[in-house]
């Protein structure tokens, strides 16, 4: 049998190295998952479903840790979505931030100016507090 592969060894077919797949997951399949577990896309890209939650997360390491970061939930992010969200991740990665910290400084300027209500409480009871008697 000339040409035929004799066996395909740990490094995969003729020895070749396996190219990783990605995108393995259709809109379809994720729509029908109902398994426990995470269930990958390709990329560190996850369905992960936990009796009757499911979300999208990214694994990546960051400095040799392990990150795990939710994108969000499966009935209000489509696998396009989730694809996108990760791809951005990773580009943050790629210039040398963890997209995790970059969210939470994110989230951390936009409520920065956002004033609270026991602030606001505190703001009214010293205004008016001149004017008040017993």
């Amino acid at each position: 049998m000339d040409g035929w592969p004799t066996g395909t060894g740990s490094d995969g077919w003729m020895g070749k190295k396996m190219a990783r797949k990605i995108e393995v997951l259709s809109a379809l399949k994720v729509s029908r998952l109902a398994a426990p577990g995470l269930h990958a896309d390709g990329n560190g890209l996850y369905l992960a479903i936990t009796g009757s939650s499911r979300s999208w997360l990214l694994r990546y390491r960051r400095a040799g840790r392990r990150r795990d970061m939710g994108l969000g939930s499966a009935d209000a992010v489509s696998l396009a979505m989730a694809r996108a969200l990760a791809a951005d991740a990773r580009a943050l990665l790629a210039q040398g931030i963890d997209p995790i910290d970059h969210r939470r400084a994110a989230q951390a300027a936009a409520t920065a100016d956002t004033v609270t209500f026991a602030e606001a409480a505190r703001r009214m009871i010293a205004d008016r507090a001149g004017g008040w008697s017993n």
